[in-house]
């Protein structure tokens, strides 16, 4: 449970992170545009974080079912290899999930903008 929490954690912290120091850069300096390029690495770090936290809430709702449906069998059920897997699958994929969308994301701009 634990360690679920944490992984939890660390995407919170990751996806603050991943938007707050841009913004406060662009602040400070003044400027008010950011390249295809940084937009194109925010957005997949923002859609790949907000992914993998969607697919981990998921494994935290199976095991709070554990815990209350199943509380004698809960170190069987969810033993540190079990968690360990579910939130690596959620790593996976919340990447495979913010391929997609920032590939949607950009190409939508592209054709917004009419370069494409």
């Amino acid at each position: 449970m634990y360690f679920l929490l944490n992984q939890l954690s660390l995407m919170d912290l990751m996806l603050i992170c991943n938007t707050v120091h841009k913004m406060a850069f662009n602040y400070l300096s003044a400027r008010n545009s950011i390249s295809l390029a940084d937009s194109g690495t925010q957005i997949f770090f923002y859609m790949f974080l907000m992914g993998a936290e969607c697919f981990l809430l998921v494994a935290k709702v199976y095991d709070l079912y554990v815990t209350i449906c199943h509380p004698l069998r809960y170190p069987v059920l969810m033993n540190q290899k079990v968690c360990g897997l579910m939130a690596d699958s959620s790593w996976v994929l919340g990447s495979l999930y913010g391929i997609t969308e920032a590939a949607v994301v950009l190409i939508q701009h592209i054709k917004i903008s009419g370069t494409l």
